[in-house]
């Protein structure tokens, strides 16, 4: 899912997609201010969309989410995919939407 300019962020646009492929044609096409990936992820894993991500957008924040979170998925989301946060999932609420309204605004105030 790719967020570009819903909810409580002015002039949000979120990209739901269910494909890695698809969602670097959205980054290819689209200025996104954040990307967020769920770990299982059609055609390859969350971090390697994410790491992927950061070589073509380097500068717009990249989260995971995980519904199996380990050690090494969180090892490999830092150090591959360079994420700003990860979440747990079902556990996704309040800390879920200001960290992404935080991750926004700092990427608008930067671009």
């Amino acid at each position: 899912m790719l967020g570009a300019r819903s909810g409580s962020i002015p002039d949000l646009v979120v990209h739901p997609v269910q494909d890695a492929a698809r969602a670097m044609g959205i980054l290819a096409e689209e200025d996104v201010d954040v990307i967020i990936s769920d770990y299982l992820l059609g055609g390859t894993d969350g971090i390697t969309l994410l790491a992927r991500a950061a070589d073509v957008a380097a500068d717009v924040p990249r989260v995971l989410l995980s519904g199996h979170l380990d050690e090494d998925v969180a090892s490999r989301a830092v150090n591959r995919a360079h994420v700003a946060a990860i979440f747990v999932k079902p556990a996704i609420g309040e800390d879920f939407v200001a960290e992404i309204e935080r991750l926004v605004a700092l990427h608008r105030a930067r671009s």
